[in-house]
């Protein structure tokens, strides 16, 4: 399942240093508290065993804050090898801690990864507060897409966050174009 570890813990667990995310704000991001967010978002896994007539129980997990291999996974699992009209990658996922992003392949206007950004208010209602996925058209850091947002539910039945999925409009876009085309 998922957990969502305080700042607290993370120090502890010595995570702190790996999970820290700069919000940023501006832009679409003004909702964004200035700082930094240092709670961390794991899925985890419990194993009950027998050691020597000894029952343990084995605790496993990864820290996804800051998870490039994690969503870049993910991609490559949804996506493999398919390109955008203009040679990007077809489509993009995203792990947010409550409402700000924590993991992503989503690119900024600088051209980095879009960590430390905020999701919609329409989805953080319809996510974390309905409990509902969200399917809808947005635009993304600039560029339309067709879009997934679904609760990431900790252990404790908790909304501790949200998984995105995404693809380009005009990945599907352009055959069609490309179809009208040839029809004239």
């Amino acid at each position: 399942g998922t957990m969502l570890l305080s700042g607290p813990v993370m120090k502890e667990l010595q995570l702190d240093e790996y999970g820290n995310i700069v919000t940023s704000k501006g832009g679409e991001n003004k909702r964004a508290a200035s700082g930094n967010e240092d709670r961390g978002l794991v899925v985890a896994s419990i194993v009950r065993t027998v050691i020597e007539d000894e029952p343990y129980l084995i605790f496993g997990g990864r820290l996804l804050n800051n998870d490039v291999a994690f969503v870049d996974g993910l991609k490559q699992v949804l996506y493999g090898a398919m390109a955008g009209e203009d040679g990007s990658a077809a489509g993009t996922a995203t792990i947010f801690l409550r409402n700000l992003r924590v993991s992503t392949n989503v690119i900024d206007e600088a051209g980095k990864r879009a960590v430390g950004t905020v999701v919609s208010l329409p989805v953080e209602r319809a996510v974390l507060r309905d409990g509902k996925v969200y399917r809808a058209q947005a635009t993304v850091v600039g560029r339309r897409f067709f879009t997934a947002y679904r609760p990431l539910v900790d252990v404790l039945g908790d909304r501790a966050g949200i998984l995105y999925v995404g693809v380009p409009e005009d990945t599907y876009r352009a055959p069609q174009r490309v179809v009208a085309q040839g029809l004239r």
